[in-house]
């Protein structure tokens, strides 16, 4: 198992290698001893059993064969006739019709969370689409701020081959922060080594015992606890039909949130390569040549490219967070339609400019082809040398008089 680099594929081929350990009835050392067609014919016995009996699905049926395997070929057990052995897990089908999760089961496993830590950890995981495995080895120092958009740029297995950069919304990035606030305020020091989420402790005793990392179980166990207690998953109790097991669920616990993501930001029109980049995803030739920038995954190229900001609104969970979106995007179209009337003379004199009740714009005058109209800065130097110049402004109350140059 040292030849496996992931923590987690060790926990599940361990698992899974002793399950056909107890299928055969033999310890681990003994497997090695047994002749080669006669192992086989066992693991062929081992998979049909699982088909038929177990009605394990083709996929995990295949996992199983791919611990097994490992184990073998790491120790030098050759003459199994893998192609062969293999067909016998049967043609892949789907054994579920599996969804995302909705924006308001999202909401009701948010507002369950038992803490700031789960409150931010299932914001964390929509709004970023992270594997859990990349999630709980993140430190602080991976995580990098941008006050520009109020959010987090996230460096996610940094350093490895499989390194790649996402972002959390700015809601999520109050709740961590809020998170992390708590733990400085019982105590901890916190450094860029610190874990970003660390298992939970006796707070009567403050957080200054070393900070344990989390670990996949953790993740999962969390999501589970809140899953049933919201009602999104119904818990299925044993019965004479039903001997073991939980219940398969039609979202799926953690997968669920990252087919949010991407189902958030291609259906607003975020581009798809760019959302397999931020999922973390390997697109063969294409990762090779294809290097966006971390500033072009967030921002796009304009209406030409949509990046991950253009997405945000739509991954929101709060109400009132998307309401506030909203009125700053109408905010700032506001504004750009009132540049675009002073700049180019389409103001109507008197017209009380839409959104802003002390702009006022005045009569035109004198040799001025042009409206004169109120600008919040009015000696801006974008103006300043146009043909309807502001020959002077005056204060009344809060009111902007500008006047044009009719000289």
């Amino acid at each position: 198992m040292n030849s496996l680099r992931s923590k987690e594929t060790k926990i599940h081929y361990t698992n899974w290698l002793v399950d056909f350990l107890n299928y055969l009835n033999v310890p681990c050392d003994k497997v090695l001893d047994r002749d080669a067609v006669k192992l086989q014919q066992e693991i062929i016995n081992y998979i049909v059993d699982m088909r038929e009996n177990r009605k394990l699905s083709p996929s995990s049926i295949r996992s199983h064969i791919s611990a097994i395997q490992t184990f073998l070929v790491i120790n030098d057990f050759g003459d199994i006739n893998w192609t062969k052995v293999k067909k016998f897990a049967g043609e892949f089908y789907k054994v579920a019709d599996d969804r995302p999760y909705t924006r308001d089961e999202i909401k009701l496993l948010v507002d369950a969370a038992h803490s700031l830590r789960d409150k931010a950890i299932v914001l964390l995981l929509s709004s970023s689409g992270m594997r859990v495995g990349g999630f709980v080895r993140l430190q602080l120092k991976h995580l990098t701020p941008n006050d520009k958009y109020g959010i987090y740029q996230i460096d996610v297995y940094k350093k490895s081959r499989e390194a790649y950069t996402t972002f959390c919304k700015p809601e999520t990035r109050a709740a961590i922060n809020l998170y992390l606030d708590w733990r400085r305020r019982l105590g901890e020091i916190l450094n860029p080594e610190s874990p970003l989420f660390r298992v939970e402790f006796d707070t009567r005793f403050g957080a200054c015992a070393p900070a344990k990392q989390i670990d996949r179980s953790v993740v999962c166990r969390i999501l589970k606890t809140l899953r049933y207690e919201t009602g999104i998953v119904k818990v299925q109790h044993i019965t004479e039909s039903v001997k073991r097991g939980t219940p398969r669920s039609h979202i799926k616990t953690l997968h669920g949130l990252r087919k949010y993501l991407s189902t958030c930001l291609e259906t607003e029109g975020v581009n798809p390569v760019y959302v397999d980049l931020l999922l973390g995803h390997n697109l063969g030739l294409k990762s090779v040549y294809s290097k966006p920038t971390p500033l072009q995954l967030l921002e796009g190229n304009g209406d030409k490219v949509l990046g991950y900001i253009h997405g945000m609104n739509a991954l929101t969970i709060n109400e009132e967070n998307r309401l506030k979106v909203k009125v700053r995007d109408l905010t700032e179209w506001q504004d750009e339609m009132t540049l675009i009337k002073v700049k180019h003379g389409q103001c109507i004199p008197n017209e009380r400019c839409e959104g802003y009740d002390d702009m006022v714009l005045i009569e035109r005058e004198g040799k001025s082809d042009r409206c004169a109209a109120f600008y919040f800065i009015c000696d801006n130097e974008e103006f300043r040398n146009e043909d309807f110049c502001i020959e002077w402004c005056e204060r009344e109350e809060n009111t902007i008089w500008c006047k044009p140059d009719t000289s």
